[in-house]
C-alpha cells in the first residue's frame, strides 16, 4: 500500500473517494532547500506531504525571516482562508508532496473534495 494512502487526509478516503482523488493529484519531489510557495502568492495548489518536510518561514518587516513551523509526512498546506499562502515553504531533505488544484470540481460523489479541489 503507498504511503500515502496509510498517513494524511488520503486515510479518511473510501476507495471511490481515493479514485476520484487519484484523477486531480500529481506527485512532486523537491531538492533540498527548494521553495515550493512564497508568502502572498495566490493559493493555486494545496500539498499532502508523502516524505521529507516543509519548512514554513515568515518573512519580518526587518528583512529577516523567522522559521513559524514545519510540516511532516502527512501534514497538509494550501487551504490559506484567504487564497494566498499565509507563509513561505521550503522543502527539507528528500521531500515528497502530492500536490493538487485548489479550485477544481471534483465528481458530485467526492463531496469531502469539493471545497479543496
Amino acid at each position: 500500500m503507498p504511503l500515502l494512502r496509510q498517513i494524511g487526509l488520503c486515510a479518511a478516503l473510501d476507495d471511490t473517494e481515493l479514485r476520484d482523488f487519484e484523477a486531480i493529484k500529481s506527485p512532486r519531489r523537491l531538492s533540498d532547500r527548494q521553495t515550493l510557495v512564497v508568502e502572498g502568492e495566490p493559493a493555486e495548489y494545496a500539498f499532502n506531504v508523502v516524505r521529507g518536510g516543509l519548512k514554513l518561514v515568515k518573512s519580518l518587516a526587518d528583512g529577516r525571516t523567522q522559521i513559524t513551523g514545519l510540516l511532516l509526512a502527512g501534514d497538509f498546506l494550501g487551504i490559506p482562508p484567504r487564497g494566498r499562502y499565509f507563509t513561505s515553504a521550503e522543502a527539507l531533505p528528500g521531500t515528497e508532496l502530492c500536490q493538487m488544484p485548489r479550485w477544481r470540481r471534483c465528481s458530485s460523489s467526492t463531496a469531502a473534495w469539493r471545497c479543496a479541489c
